[in-house]
């Protein structure tokens, strides 16, 4: 369907792996062959979800069933470099994900929601859109207004985001100056602000420039940024905080499979 009759060659994800680690510039066919196996994924998760469906229709289950379907992170195609993978970068190709979800019938259908969302929130709207009692509130709250017609964007919100390089390494070895072996991020209102595990800040903004291919550092909300993302750190990464016990040696073979760690 995507490759066209073009030959299929034997590989594996770790040949994709290589690349980056390799920091080799992959041939631009190589380039649209992985694009068009990775759009077969999707493709075969759509057939997969649409029987799904079609299952619970079949079944009378579907008017009283709940569907929301989002992802834990995107993938980098080509980007920044950065070919068919995730987890090292924090630019947005591996951060955005599909948020698609049907609602009952009493609100609006066919409805669009402008803004930043963050998965942290999608357990609040769940017991908003079930009509369970949680205490959540914030931008779950807000997405039940946009849903009932009450308004059209997501309350403004930080969003934090963090790379799992190193994650059982130096990386909890935390200081305020240089946080080791991670590169994090805080993103809201259009505007992200990357810090690397050199110490080194990039703003992007992401309204002028979804690319993200040209840093600007002199916007004011930059340092609105920069006060958030260092509370985030300090509050999750203390610099007192010990350093983890490592997994038993099964569970580092387990993780070194699905390639969490080297």
């Amino acid at each position: 369907m995507y490759l066209d009759g073009a030959p299929r060659y034997p590989q594996s994800v770790f040949d994709v792996a290589d690349l980056n680690r390799s920091n080799r510039q992959p041939e631009a066919a190589k380039i649209r062959e992985y694009t068009a196996l990775y759009m077969a994924e999707i493709t075969a998760v759509d057939n997969a979800v649409q029987q799904l469906i079609s299952d619970l229709a079949v079944q009378n289950r579907l008017n009283r069933t709940q569907i929301i379907i989002t992802a834990d992170h995107g993938e980098s195609l080509d980007e920044h470099n950065y070919y068919f993978a995730h987890g090292e970068h924090l630019y947005d190709p591996s951060l955005r994900v599909p948020l698609i979800t049907t609602l009952p019938k009493k609100y609006r259908k066919n409805r669009v929601a402008h803004g930043q969302f963050r998965l942290a929130s999608l357990a609040g709207v769940i017991y908003n859109l079930s009509e369970v009692e949680s205490g959540s509130s914030g931008i779950a709250s807000g997405v039940m207004k946009i849903w009932k017609g009450l308004a059209s964007k997501f309350p403004p919100t930080y969003t934090f985001c963090e790379t799992g390089a190193g994650i059982f390494t130096a990386a909890h070895s935390a200081s305020d100056d240089h946080i080791r072996m991670k590169t994090r991020a805080v993103r809201s209102n259009g505007k992200k602000l990357i810090l690397n595990e050199k110490g080194q800040i990039t703003g992007y903004n992401l309204e002028e420039n979804p690319q993200e291919d040209n840093p600007l550092n002199q916007d004011p909300m930059f340092a609105e940024l920069a006060v958030e993302l260092t509370d985030y750190i300090r509050q999750m990464d203390p610099p007192e905080k010990r350093s983890i016990d490592m997994p038993d040696e099964d569970a580092l073979k387990k993780l070194q499979m699905l390639g969490y760690i080297d």
